[in-house]
């Protein structure tokens, strides 16, 4: 009986500390996961403001999402060949407020930009932007892919 009772005021604890245990590898590996992440969206970044299709090609899913912060929707071809075409044109893009959000192999980045660009028109002036953008990751063959983009403009900005 006092084997018993040794076992049942014991084992809580056992449970609580491989809780933790679990738990603090989880938090672990989602760090690790929330810094890859961060890196492919450097890499989308940088890409954008260079006008590089072939990064942006090899990181943007194939049957991405991108929506414009005017509602128009485009395919990838779309997307990286107004890049390349220089038909969509960052000239400085600053990002700040980044989240990142992890649900196992999907990671959900949003952040606040503020850029200055030349938007769907060789011809069009440069104008600065304030927006609030949403980019969403999975992991496909073993590597981050963007599966979803879209910009919203900040009101009165």
């Amino acid at each position: 009986m006092c084997r018993f009772f040794l076992i049942a005021l014991l084992f809580p604890g056992f449970v609580t500390a491989a809780r933790a245990q679990n738990d603090s590898q989880q938090s672990g590996e989602t760090e690790k996961i929330k810094e890859e992440v961060r890196k492919v969206d450097d890499e989308w970044f940088h890409a954008v403001l260079k006008g590089d299709g072939d990064t942006l090609d090899r990181i943007y899913a194939d049957d991405i999402s991108f929506t414009y912060a005017d509602g128009r929707m485009l395919t990838k071809a779309q997307a990286v060949g107004d890049i390349r075409t220089g038909r969509n044109k960052l000239f400085k893009l600053d990002h700040d407020d980044i989240r990142i959000h992890v649900y196992g192999d999907t990671a959900i980045l949003t952040g606040r930009t503020q850029s200055t660009l030349r938007c769907c028109d060789e011809n069009s002036k440069s104008t600065q932007v304030h927006r609030r953008f949403t980019n969403v990751y999975k992991k496909l063959d073993g590597r981050w892919r963007l599966i979803a983009h879209q910009v919203t403009p900040i009101a009165g900005q």
